[in-house]
């Protein structure tokens, strides 16, 4: 996730989800894939979530969260 709602007087490791950033994430799944270190089922679900916000498209992303 790149963000919680949790009550915290400091809050410190955001990660900003920039193209360069979603980058990395899907290299990284890539990689899990290439590895067998992840289900097929939850490869697709997690590009499918990283393709939607490469795209910008944000209208599921509660439903998305549940996922994690």
């Amino acid at each position: 996730m790149t963000h919680q709602k949790i009550l915290a007087t400091e809050k410190a490791g955001a990660i900003p989800m920039t193209h360069d950033n979603l980058k990395e994430v899907r290299d990284y799944l890539e990689l899990l894939r290439d590895k067998n270190k992840i289900k097929n089922d939850d490869y697709l679900q997690l590009g499918g979530i990283i393709e939607r916000w490469e795209q910008g498209i944000f209208d599921d992303i509660d439903k998305d969260r549940t996922f994690c």
